[in-house]
């Protein structure tokens, strides 16, 4: 799993990449016209695209990690040695460690993707700020 975060983490830092280029991503280019300006939007649009996709992978990858321990919980269930030998109380008690055990190891391996999905949910609402100054700036007649 930890590979998997891993190419995750990489394929994010590739999609921001051409901001990073720029120095830093908060601070817009240096824009000499309109159309220029535009055009700059246009590319932080396209950026939002492709983090919205790399969201919806990241969500898939989360599921599978769901449903795999849903798999898991499901054969936790499964103690029939116990109660043919120990009682139902036991192996109820049995039972219920184990799932509890298996959620807590579910809330570790979920919470990487979910650390991810907030950067890059975080940086969506940073190229929309980006584009509404450059709009801003526009209307204002600093950029012509």
């Amino acid at each position: 799993m930890a590979e998997a975060i891993e190419g995750l983490q990489a394929e994010f830092n590739r999609i921001l990449s051409p901001l990073r280029q720029e120095g830093n991503p908060s601070v817009p280019r240096q824009l000499h016209n309109v159309s220029e300006a535009r055009l700059y939007q246009r590319e932080l649009g396209l950026i939002q695209t492709q983090l919205r996709s790399f969201k919806a992978n990241i969500n898939h990858a989360k599921k599978q990690t769901h449903l795999m321990f849903d798999h898991a919980q499901t054969n936790a269930n499964n103690h029939p040695f116990v109660a043919a030998f120990a009682g139902k109380k036991k192996a109820n008690h049995l039972r219920a460690q184990e799932k509890q055990r298996l959620r807590a190891r579910e809330q570790m391996a979920v919470r990487p993707y979910e650390l991810l999905a907030q950067e890059v949910d975080a940086a969506i609402l940073r190229l929309d700020q980006m584009k509404l100054d450059i709009d801003k700036a526009i209307q204002g007649g600093q950029i012509r």
